[in-house]
């Protein structure tokens, strides 16, 4: 399966409906091959991205857009914001308990892929010195599948 995203995930989008509009870009012809990929394992990026990101932007413009394609033997997926940032998000966040899920997240790519290629690139979007959102690609290799 090319997108899983779980029950909690779900609620996220459903809750948040009018915060923000969810895009999905998905290359043409990509769900009729056989490509099999770890469960979940874009899931707490896209979670991150309502949570931290576009729940708490001020006005309900937020967008996520979530691109799924392949080139060559790999499987690239972007999941992208317009949300508040990491840095703001993380003065909100300072006084909670630290959440590991993207860190697992990435080790799972990491152990997946088998290498030690950057599988996991964040970028902070920043314009004017603001910062405009996160954007999130993830790699998977998909040879010998």
């Amino acid at each position: 399966m090319i997108l899983h995203l779980n029950y909690p995930t779900i609620h996220y989008f459903l809750y948040y409906l009018n915060k923000f509009q969810t895009y999905f870009d998905i290359q043409q012809g990509l769900f009729d091959e056989e490509i099999t990929i770890p469960p979940l394992i874009v899931q707490p990026y896209v979670e991150n991205a309502i949570i931290h990101g576009l729940r708490n932007k001020a006005s309900d413009d937020g967008q996520l857009i979530i691109k799924v394609y392949r080139s060559q033997e790999k499987l690239y997926y972007e999941i992208d914001d317009n949300g508040i940032g990491r840095a703001a998000a993380a003065k909100i966040n300072r006084n909670k308990e630290m959440s590991y899920g993207m860190q697992l997240s990435k080790d799972r790519v990491q152990l997946f892929n088998d290498n030690d290629h950057e599988n996991v690139i964040i970028t902070d979007k920043i314009e004017n010195g603001k910062s405009i959102g996160t954007s999130i690609m993830v790699i998977l290799n998909i040879e010998n599948q």
